[in-house]
């Protein structure tokens, strides 16, 4: 019967296995400097649905050299009050244009009809600093901010009519919106994100989804967030 001793002993490292790991690990110095500066490629908090304030969104490019917005938010409220969440967009494909605009829908900002403006809209919000309902969701092992919409925020002193303004996407205000059984909605393919056209067939106000039929006869359950009121020609799936 062998001794905890002895096995102790047996699983600790040589000093030749102690001074080689040294050594590999200084050759890789550089990796690691580099690995420090990194930022996070999302929020250190649980998935879930918070009370947040816009701070930040700006232009920027990735270390790769990709065109993004990075957005920053602060939550407002709860044990995670303070807690500083980023989140990224590209800015290359036409399905990365479709949900930044989605976005900025849902943050009632004013659409530009030219790229190029973007970074104006981008400065505008910044100055706003819009509060929101950000619904944070990891997968594939990042973790993503999405903005559901816009809260009434009495702390900004913003005038009335600016707060009572609906989003145009109508998403998560049913009452009185046009989002109802039989509506024309655009949403993005689960399995491609590309833009489809569907009409709503039920609505879940307490999950916040909606059971929708495509134009080409498929079911899709979406998040309200993710939907617009449209009226168009249909699109391939």
């Amino acid at each position: 019967m062998r001794s905890a001793s002895k096995d102790t002993e047996k699983s600790a490292p040589t000093g030749g296995t102690a001074s080689s790991f040294k050594k590999r690990m200084k050759s890789l110095q550089e990796a690691w400097d580099a690995a420090r500066k990194r930022e996070s490629f999302g929020p250190s908090v649980e998935d879930g649905i918070y009370e947040a304030r816009l701070v930040s969104a700006i232009m920027a490019e990735s270390r790769a050299g990709r065109d993004q917005i990075a957005w920053t938010y602060v939550i407002t409220e709860g044990e995670e009050k303070g807690t500083q969440i980023r989140d990224y967009d590209g800015l290359a494909t036409e399905d990365n244009f479709f949900f930044v605009q989605q976005k900025l829908a849902r943050l009632e900002a004013e659409i530009p009809t030219k790229a190029e403006e973007i970074s104006d809209a981008l400065e505008a919000l910044t100055k706003a600093t819009p509060l929101v309902r950000l619904r944070v969701s990891t997968k594939d092992g990042f973790t993503h901010a999405y903005v559901d919409r816009l809260l009434e925020d009495n702390g900004k002193g913003e005038d009335d009519e600016d707060k009572d303004k609906k989003p145009e996407t109508g998403e998560g205000e049913n009452e009185g919106s046009d989002l109802v059984v039989g509506a024309k909605v655009q949403f993005p393919s689960p399995k491609t994100g590309k833009p489809l056209l569907g009409e709503v067939l039920e609505i879940d106000e307490d999950e916040e989804t909606v059971k929708i039929k495509s134009d080409k006869g498929k079911e899709y359950t979406i998040d309200i967030s993710d939907l617009a009121l449209v009226e168009g020609e249909d699109d391939d799936e």
